[in-house]
């Protein structure tokens, strides 16, 4: 008690007892000291308000507990549904797992769960001291539950698969007479047609005008390498663009036929409705037709421009090969309605592509992620969205340097160990654009992903998950992804699988150093962009003019030729994001240079596939490199040209510029020159096959597979502010470490070859590397935009 308490009961603190006692409406008469009242009520107020807040923490952890109990509960309810319905599946297929599951998991939790219940719905004034008994015991009970259902999991697998198994396949049946024009679908139930055909059975030619006749079997063929039906063009027209701008920039559209519609020449029957309009071509001279040629009107709207006029020439029926047109009637069996009829020998062929469809497909409600493995899912996308479309009228001819994108595409459908078809528990979604099929080596990809990407999100629900972070795309292209840093955030979300990975360190402008007073002499940068054809407002564009600003008519680097704005700006691009896409290498084909046969040269192999460097083979020239260039110095940077400017003359016998040789010369040299090109450089590959070391140039570009490959070991790199120093770097390198360079060119050589049956690895290190571009997402490192 207080002092005050203690002198109002005296100083042996024991309360009196009062002299008389004192009844309801009385009035106090008892020997009580008037200060002690206040004393007591104080003592009763504190009593109380230590029980009060003990009863709130009582209550809050009740309440607690209570949330707690509510919350696994209903989590274990639904559990036991799913599972129930999953051993109601297992039963009805396989009677025989029912011994397995002896226990019901539904007993397994009988007393985890009722008990709770009832105590949470009974009196509410049960003391919070019970509960904390009760409560862990049935924690125990429920996790006891929770490993045993997951055990089930584990040994119940399904016709004798790998154990971890938790999905249903689920098969979706299309239309009767789907596989006519089409495949079916077995994941969404669509019939999946032939382009230039739709319907739900695909059997509706939205191509008619295009068909040389309405038969089964019959082929669209809309290209210009020879004169179709007008109306196949404008039907074209109305499929292959997307976007509302395509009167402007008919690069939005992804047939050649609508980029070179100024070419086209075309004709049309007369009194024939547009429907039944066909390619059949006329007879020479005929009065049945009327021709006409394309022509543009960039002012007008969507297809408003792309319009006809009357065509007066005679050559209607002459072919891009100086053929002449025949009606198919001419030809055997009217070339079975596929390909042209011409008078150099009878019909051609026409190439097609036929659709591939899913025949599997998983069912689950819920995204569930293999946590270690790379599990990657392929879409088979409908053949109006992207194909390995023909160009034009015949199948296109790729260079054999291109074709990684294509390689990697057919060695992951290939790879059952990798490639899932359930995409529920796939980690990463590859989408199938054929890139290089729609822009050929020096195209952009930003459309064709634009309108792909729209598809995916719309159709399907994985995108969705991640903002299309989950998903993958590839391109072998020269400047890979260069115009994708100008769109939108969609566009960029996917990864990246290109072989030119520019990522420069800045793209805003540089002020140092800038002379304000000298802004009003020369043009304006918003003048300049507009007069380049590019806006202002354009990141790299900005740096380059500010850059050209800086440099005032002085080198760039010593020994180099003048820079100007076009290479500035491109150099400035953001072509890929290293923490977020993939460098993967290109391909080199042994029917283009005899690249096997070259191998052997440069190394020696154990049985087991081990090389080992050829100490024997001269290699006599010290540098080599034998190359195009241009004098604009926005192809390979600048590189090329500062070679050839710095050494270009030089007369030192050990050194071999621009002098031929090939790989044979390669095999001689000690250092090979690896520099860029428009984009990406295939030299790098080809010195790593011979045995060459390379000397990397590539300023503000990330080397091919540089998360994998440990470049130290069997590379140089020098920038371009120290090319002037390049002889005297390579002459100082000592025979030792020249030695272990050479080492580890053979050592990690076949990360750079894609073809198996010689021990490739470039498929295995891009997927690596791809692996990688996994962890990142899962850490979250990708940046946001």
């Amino acid at each position: 008690m207080s002092g005050d308490d203690a002198g109002a009961w005296g100083s042996d603190g024991r309360k009196p007892e009062p002299a008389l006692s004192v009844q309801a409406g009385a009035t106090w008469t008892a020997s009580i000291h008037p200060r002690s009242i206040p004393g007591a009520l104080r003592a009763e107020q504190d009593a109380i308000s230590k029980i009060q807040r003990t009863l709130r923490q009582e209550l809050g952890k009740l309440q607690a507990e209570e949330a707690i109990l509510k919350l696994m509960i209903k989590r274990e309810r639904k559990r036991l549904s799913r599972q129930a319905a999953s051993r109601q599946r297992r039963q009805e297929a396989q009677a025989a797992r029912r011994e397995l599951a002896a226990v019901p998991p539904d007993d397994c939790c009988a007393g985890a769960q009722h008990p709770g219940t009832a105590v949470l719905a009974g009196n509410s004034g049960v003391r919070s001291v019970a509960l904390r008994h009760e409560i862990p015991s049935r924690m125990r009970a429920l996790l006891l539950c929770f490993l045993s259902l997951a055990f089930l999991s584990l040994i119940t697998g399904q016709q004798g698969e790998p154990l971890l198994r938790f999905f249903k396949e689920a098969k979706k049946s299309c239309a009767a007479g789907c596989e006519e024009n089409g495949n079916c679908n077995a994941e969404t139930g669509e019939c999946q047609c032939r382009f230039g055909y739709g319907g739900a059975d695909c059997s509706q030619p939205i191509l008619s005008g295009c068909l040389s006749a309405r038969k089964k079997g019959a082929v669209p063929q809309y290209g210009l390498q020879f004169p179709k039906n007008c109306e196949c063009y404008r039907q074209l027209l109305n499929i292959s663009c997307y976007g509302s701008d395509f009167a402007k920039d008919p690069f939005w559209c992804n047939q050649p036929a609508i980029w070179e519609w100024h070419t086209i020449k075309c004709y049309e029957y007369m009194d024939v409705p547009p429907e039944q309009q066909l390619s059949d071509p006329p007879e020479a001279g005929s009065t049945k037709v009327v021709w006409r040629q394309g022509v543009r009107n960039d002012s007008a709207h969507r297809d408003g421009g792309f319009l006809f006029q009357p065509y007066t020439k005679t050559d209607g029926l002459r072919t891009q090969n100086l053929e002449t047109l025949l009606p198919m009637d001419k030809c055997k069996d009217r070339c079975n309605e596929r390909g042209r009829c011409v008078d150099a020998g009878g019909g051609l062929p026409h190439s097609t592509t036929p659709p591939t469809a899913r025949s599997t497909a998983a069912a689950v409600g819920e995204w569930t992620p293999h946590p270690s493995e790379l599990k990657i899912y392929v879409y088979d996308l409908p053949q109006h969205v992207a194909y390995m479309r023909p160009l034009g009228d015949h199948w296109p001819l790729h260079h054999s340097i291109y074709l990684a994108e294509i390689e990697l595409y057919h060695r992951l459908l290939g790879d059952t160990t990798v490639v899932t078809e359930n995409p529920w528990e796939a980690n990463l979604f590859y989408v199938p654009t054929h890139t290089y099929y729609y822009i050929g080596n020096i195209g952009f990809p930003g459309k064709l992903y634009t309108a792909v990407f729209h598809h995916v999100r719309q159709q399907y629900p994985w995108w969705n998950l991640t903002a299309g972070r989950n998903h993958v795309v590839s391109n072998s292209n020269d400047r890979g992804c260069c115009d994708l840093y100008r769109m939108g955030p969609d566009v960029q979300h996917p990864i990246k699988v290109v072989h030119f990975a520019q990522a420069p360190r800045h793209g805003v402008p540089l002020s140092r150093n800038r002379d304000k007073g000298r802004e009003a002499e020369g043009e304006k940068p918003e003048h300049l962009a507009a007069r380049l054809n590019s806006h202002v407002e354009d990141p790299a564009m900005q740096g380059a003019i500010a850059e050209m600003q800086h440099l005032d008519g002085r080198p760039r680097f010593r020994g180099f030729p003048l820079y100007e704005l076009p290479a500035l700006q491109q150099e400035r691009e953001q072509c890929y994001r290293p923490e977020h896409d993939v460098a993967f290498p290109p391909y080199l084909s042994d029917r283009e240079g005899n690249w096997f046969s070259v191998m052997k040269e440069a190394y020696d192999y154990t049985p087991d596939g081990k090389a080992t460097f050829k100490r024997g083979v001269a290699r006599d020239t010290l540098f080599y490199f034998n190359g195009f260039t241009k004098p604009d110095l926005a192809y390979s940077a600048g590189v090329r040209q500062g070679l050839l400017a710095l050494f270009g003359n030089s007369t030192r016998a050990d050194l071999s510029i621009n002098k031929g040789g090939g790989s044979q010369r390669m095999l001689r040299s000690r250092f090979c020159f690896t520099p860029m090109g428009f984009g990406w450089g295939i030299r790098l590959s080809q010195a790593m096959l011979t045995g060459c070391v390379p000397i990397m140039v590539h300023d503000h570009v990330w080397p091919t597979l540089w998360d994998v490959l440990p470049y130290e070991q069997f590379s140089i790199r020098v920038s371009r502010h120290n090319m002037y120093r390049l002889l005297d770097y390579l002459e100082s390198i000592t025979p030792q470490q020249l030695a272990r360079l050479q080492d580890g060119v053979a050592q990690w050589h076949k990360a750079f070859v894609w073809q198996p049956e010689v021990g490739g690895l470039a498929y295995n290190y891009t997927l690596t590397s791809l692996h990688h571009r996994l962890l990142n997402m899962w850490t979250a490192f990708f940046r946001r935009f």
